[in-house]
């Protein structure tokens, strides 16, 4: 099992990072390893339902997800129905400094044989890594929005 966590601040308001993050056809715009996702319903909301495709250390990966907690401004998850192996996020939004988003994103996978012998420890700290770069892009977009 692999487990991530991460905390960091985006320049907009939680109710705005909230609109964002919470739309899942909006991941390709700033996680690298995302080439596609396409929502099954609209609006997006709790139990609503999307495919996601991913190129990942040299794989393919397909998903079909569903969102399992959506609180405006203050919660997003979601988990995997059916794919290459199963995995969950979970965002938490609160209020920091002059009116910033604070995100605590929690991760977690269970792989089991789908990367080889690659060590779990190994893929820990290259989903974080990745993300973490990730996050520098989507700080970089949200200002340029705000902007």
């Amino acid at each position: 099992m692999i487990e991530v966590e991460h905390r960091f601040t985006l320049p907009t308001p939680p109710e705005k990072a909230f609109e964002f993050l919470a739309q899942p056809e909006n991941d390709p715009l700033w996680q690298a390893s995302c080439r596609s996702a396409v929502q099954q319903d609209a609006p997006c909301g709790l139990g609503s339902r999307y495919d996601i495709v991913f190129d990942f250390l040299g794989r393919h990966m397909r998903f079909s997800c569903e969102v399992t907690a959506f609180d405006p401004a203050r919660a997003y998850g979601f988990k995997v129905r059916e794919g290459s192996f199963h995995y969950a996020a979970h965002y938490d939004f609160d209020t920091f400094g002059d009116g910033q988003a604070l995100v605590h994103w929690r991760f977690s996978a269970e792989p089991g044989a789908f990367f080889g012998l690659v060590p779990v420890a190994i893929l820990r700290k290259v989903v974080l890594s990745q993300y973490e770069r990730d996050v520098a892009t989507l700080k970089a977009l949200v200002a340029r929005q705000a902007g």
